[in-house]
């Protein structure tokens, strides 16, 4: 049985075949159904590994960058006061830089960083609600009492 691994992109993939008597084969190739279907549809039916990430670090602006790495490189993440002061910085940094990133692109960010699920989870909905926070409107008008 041939090894399989597929990088998966919008636009090219690569793919990688190590076959039973030892040949690699490599390829880049356009992510497109009839590609895939052209390049695996004659080999036995067999388990492929597909990596496919929607965000990568190097897609983010430099100081959102800058911010994220300092919450998320602790090796000890246990929601201490500091850890969480360090993640609002994150929250302004891509709200200031405009940074599109979204709540599911951040856990898997996190998950790759070595996150559990449920950590990786909450503060991912944490910026999502951050995020809304800076951007809403207040739905009211604030009218300042007058002194008396």
């Amino acid at each position: 049985m041939d090894h399989i691994g597929i990088d998966v992109h919008k636009i090219h993939s690569q793919i990688c075949i190590l076959s039973e008597d030892g040949e690699l084969i490599e390829r880049r190739m356009r992510s497109e159904p009839a590609r895939f279907a052209e390049e695996l549809g004659p080999r036995q039916p067999e388990r492929i590994l597909i990596e496919s990430a929607t965000v990568h670090m190097k897609k983010l602006p430099p100081q959102t960058a800058y911010y994220f790495n300092q919450f998320a490189s602790e090796s000890d993440w246990n929601w201490h006061p500091s850890d969480m002061r360090k993640f609002r910085a994150f929250i302004h940094a891509a709200h200031h830089g405009r940074t599109k990133l979204s709540a599911p692109q951040l856990k898997d960010l996190l998950l790759a960083r070595g996150f559990d699920d449920e950590d990786a989870s909450d503060l991912a909905e944490r910026y999502q609600f951050g995020r809304e926070l800076l951007t809403e409107k207040p739905a009211f008008n604030y009218v300042r009492p007058k002194n008396r």
